[in-house]
């Protein structure tokens, strides 16, 4: 095909022949075309937020609401509110914990007061029975035996004090013993052996008896009676008003003698 134009041909190329297709084949790149790297684009507020876990915002939200509100105090409300803050710390440290008052204590011969009654302890014995003259009060028991106190009481209320098992039979009661409270109902008159019931303002000798187990006090021993204090109120049962026991109380030491 001499003095005819190729068709395949493109031109100029590389040999000088006239121009054809644009698209020729030696006019494309030999290998593929690199690809330009593709830049992330900035992740937005929105973005992140969107993505991130229920305590991520949580903490976040409340991050932001601490910051505008500390934006919006005076250094007096600063320091308020860090007091406060410090207060409900310590709380759940313990340190708000109510602070156990001292036991109070008096000693033999020494007045203790209770509200209703001023006591005097005068001492402690432990006796196989409790007679007087040729009655028998407290009859010997097996295993057992009768540890005794002997006390001035003074009624300082506006009532006789009877000693019922309303009000409390006993104004006090040893520690850390074993006991059981004999019958008929104690307190009672050194004088006479009767039941005590003391008028206002009058002071009597009486004694007080328990009934413990051969082995657990002896004679020597140092043992404390606990005295609680009275208040004057409504008994609960709905028996009237009366003297009753409180929560607090005062100990008294004694050491044990032998039966006279």
């Amino acid at each position: 095909m001499d003095g005819e134009p190729d068709p395949t041909l493109s031109g100029p190329g590389p040999g000088g022949e006239t121009p054809d297709d644009p698209n020729a084949a030696w006019r494309r790149p030999v290998g593929p075309e690199p690809l330009a790297a593709a830049v992330p684009a900035p992740e937005s507020a929105t973005s992140t937020a969107a993505n991130a876990g229920p305590a991520d915002n949580f903490f976040s939200r409340r991050i932001l609401e601490v910051k505008a509100t500390l934006a919006g105090l005076t250094i007096k409300q600063m320091w308020q509110t860090l007091v406060v803050v410090v207060v409900f710390a310590t709380a759940g440290f313990g340190g708000l914990d109510t602070v156990t008052p001292p036991v109070k204590t008096f000693k033999p011969e020494e007045k203790h007061d209770t509200g209703e009654l001023t006591i005097v302890v005068k001492r402690a014995r432990l006796v196989p029975e409790i007679t007087f003259g040729s009655r028998v009060i407290y009859k010997k028991e097996p295993g057992r035996q009768y540890l005794a106190v002997v006390a001035t009481l003074t009624n300082n209320g506006a009532v006789p004090e009877k000693f019922g098992p309303i009000s409390g039979t006993m104004p006090m009661a040893p520690v850390g013993v074993p006991y059981q409270v004999p019958m008929p109902a104690p307190p009672m008159r050194v004088s006479d052996a009767t039941r005590a019931a003391i008028q206002p303002g009058i002071t009597d000798d009486v004694a007080l008896v328990w009934s413990v187990p051969d082995n657990a006090v002896r004679v020597g021993d140092q043992i404390t009676f606990r005295t609680p204090d009275r208040e004057y109120g409504s008994y609960t049962v709905g028996y009237g008003d009366g003297w009753m026991n409180t929560n607090t109380y005062a100990d008294v030491t004694l050491t044990v003698e032998a039966p006279k």
